[in-house]
């Protein structure tokens, strides 16, 4: 639908500053599962981190009266460098694969068409 196609571009308020070590943690990959390393990803994962990171760096290290907050955060931004979302957005691609595999090889003579209209129905 139009609306979750534009929710991508909403803005979301994470309930706390993204502070530099939040961000920091990215990089020391212990702290990150092995499907969601640096390694498995597009390198624009990678640079998307990195630039949200010295944006942030940027903004907590100005004058005290002249600081920048880092929120709120476009979610389409925070999809690609946060790696909850990314193994949420993950997990999801999963599940919608699985479904329609268990449709396409098993479900799809049970469940009947619900595209199609009966004969008089209008």
């Amino acid at each position: 639908s139009e609306t979750a196609r534009n929710s991508i571009y909403s803005m979301i308020y994470p309930g706390h500053e993204y502070t530099t070590d939040l961000i920091m943690r990215q990089f020391d990959q212990k702290n990150i599962p092995g499907d969601l390393r640096w390694v498995h990803l597009p390198p624009s994962t990678f640079f998307e981190a990195a630039s949200h990171y010295y944006v942030s760096a940027h903004r907590r290290a100005l004058a005290q009266k002249t600081k920048l907050l880092t929120i709120p955060l476009p979610l389409q931004k925070e999809q690609i460098f946060n790696p909850t979302f990314r193994s949420l957005k993950r997990r999801g691609e999963q599940l919608i694969n699985a479904l329609l595999l268990w449709y396409e090889f098993g479900a799809r003579s049970l469940i009947p068409d619900l595209t199609e209209t009966k004969s008089g129905d209008k």
